[in-house]
């Protein structure tokens, strides 16, 4: 796990999805988004390493998180552990927030990292 944060470092970051939710608790539900080959994530939220060599398949990595509501940006990153049979590795995640369900798609490889957005906004 030491080695994951120079790795990260080494990779670029690129933005996959962005969506405003105005509940601060949400669940993802990432699954392997195509055939399930094998492809493994480690995953962070706002800097923080949540999982690591996590199997993305059909079955859900499920995640309750609890947005920051002090910053704007709540970043999700997925870090391609390895790639699987088929290049790149891909993924669906499902954001359930309150009633609402928002879709996301990854496609990360060994040169960069998948970030996802979520912005938590107050219903005024």
């Amino acid at each position: 796990m030491v080695l994951i944060p120079a790795q990260m470092a080494k990779r670029k970051n690129s933005e996959e999805g962005h969506i405003t939710v105005n509940t601060k608790k949400i669940t993802l539900n990432i699954y392997d988004n195509g055939v399930t080959d094998g492809d493994s994530v480690s995953i962070f939220f706002n800097g923080k390493l949540l999982m690591t060599h996590q199997l993305v398949s059909e079955k859900p990595i499920i995640l309750d998180l609890e947005l920051d509501e002090n910053i704007v940006k709540n970043e999700i990153i997925l870090f391609a552990e390895n790639l699987g049979s088929i290049s790149p590795n891909t993924a669906l995640i499902v954001v359930n927030s309150g009633d609402k369900r928002y879709q996301l798609f990854s496609n990360t490889d060994l040169g960069k990292n998948a970030v996802l957005v979520i912005e938590y906004r107050k219903d005024d």
